[in-house]
């Protein structure tokens, strides 16, 4: 048998390629812009400006309802633009109340700066109209307008922030790079989908019933899976910050950012193409294991050197790098290394919970993850042993429930519920 009939088909390498090339494109152009961003914005502005797009992140993704990834099992085109709809509705809706509560509690905000508030239910509208078109656009496989997507906003949040910071070096300048890349890229989709779909407000009460009815899973149990999930990524951090050091918070934030590097670059593009193709093979064939099976080896050929290079000498390449001051996160790196490469084969695929309905497994994954993180890292502190060997014993802990979730994923591809 040659290899490669191991392997998802030609057309799916090559769709995973393009989105990676744009991403690593994406990537190079972001590097190389924050040697430039670092000189013109203090440390302060990058904090105002870290706050703006984590509150704007997690307001857009309760303004969807996470009913974007029901754009994946839709019936037909009328239902698809009935979900189109009600999201659309339902952000412009988050975005409003959220506005309100800007109002009432602005004194409590004012530290930020006046107008990278007054931005924020603006970001947030747009952050939700992002998240699904962008899941359209994978629906109907225009893997194209996705790379040029990631390179634009990418140049436009860059250019944009520097040409401000040269005269205002306030967060102002790097919040508004980031409102226009998400209003570019929202214009960029919508141009392109126009054509294939009717963006309209408007649904009558009985269309709103039975979306909501018949995609009750998403908001029900992937919206707070999602937000749990989140919390459980920043929560280590938090940790750490709380029990041990700030130096120590540092050391983890730069391992992750380099061991989250392979899961943009190379992870996220196939997760974005396998997701498409498992539905169609679900919706086609009410299995998706083949294509599950081949893209795992996939994942596991491509992830095999990068992960290889940081384990073996991630202590020695940081701090070559950046300096002697980072080696405790190449330490780090090499703890983590096994826990991110479990991360980075097994992510793309749990998708597969949501679209074999078993959302639920998801959420219920998240909390019992959320409550072991606490309990180790408030036992391991208890104990008094270093951040360095509770990282060890958390990365094994959560590399075994990542393996569990494959198992589990593998399962759930042959036995869809009815939707």
């Amino acid at each position: 048998m040659k290899i490669l009939s191991w392997l998802p088909d030609k057309k799916f390498i090559k769709q995973s390629f393009v989105l990676s090339s744009a991403t690593l494109l994406a990537q190079v152009v972001s590097f190389l812009g924050s040697l430039i961003l670092f000189r013109l914005y203090a440390p302060a502005e990058y904090g105002k400006f870290g706050i703006f797009v984590t509150v704007s992140s997690l307001v857009s993704l309760v303004g969807t309802g996470q009913l974007q990834h029901a754009v994946f099992i839709s019936e037909n085109k009328k239902q698809t633009e009935q979900l189109l709809s009600v999201m659309m509705l339902l952000s412009l809706v988050i975005s409003i109340v959220f506005a309100l509560l800007l109002v009432i509690f602005y004194r409590q905000l004012e530290g930020l700066g006046t107008w990278v508030i007054l931005f924020l239910p603006l970001s947030i509208l747009a952050g939700g109209y992002f998240f699904f078109l962008s899941a359209l656009a994978v629906s109907t496989k225009t893997f194209d307008l996705l790379s040029y997507q990631k390179i634009y906003s990418a140049i436009i949040s860059l250019v944009i922030s520097i040409a401000i910071g040269i005269w205002y070096k306030d967060a102002l300048g790097l919040v508004v790079g980031f409102l226009i890349s998400q209003l570019v890229s929202v214009l960029i989709f919508y141009y392109k989908l126009k054509k294939l779909f009717r963006f309209e407000f408007l649904i009558n009460t009985k269309d709103l019933v039975q979306i909501f009815t018949r995609f009750k899973n998403f908001p029900l149990f992937t919206l707070p899976s999602e937000l749990v999930n989140t919390l459980v990524n920043q929560l280590p951090l938090i940790l750490l910050g709380r029990y041990y050091s700030l130096d120590a918070v540092g050391h983890y934030k730069m391992a992750v950012t380099i061991l989250n590097l392979p899961i943009g670059a190379l992870a996220v593009p196939v997760s974005t193409v396998f997701k498409q193709q498992a539905a169609a093979a679900l919706a086609a064939f009410s299995t998706c294991r083949e294509i599950y099976l081949k893209t795992t080896r996939m994942l596991l050929l491509s992830g095999s050197l990068p992960f290889l290079v940081l384990g073996l000498f991630g202590s020695s390449l940081l701090p070559l790098i950046f300096g002697a001051d980072w080696q405790s996160a190449g330490k780090m790196v090499q703890i983590l290394v096994g826990l991110y490469f479990a991360r980075f084969v097994v992510s793309p695929l749990t998708s597969v919970t949501q679209l074999t309905g078993h959302q639920q497994f998801a959420l219920w994954f998240n909390v019992v993850l959320l409550i072991l993180t606490l309990v180790l890292f408030y036992g391991g502190h208890q104990m008094g042993v270093s951040y360095l060997q509770l990282l060890s014993v958390y990365a094994l802990l959560y590399g075994s429930l990542y393996i569990f979730t494959y198992t589990m994923c593998l399962k759930f591809c042959s036995h869809a519920e009815q939707h």
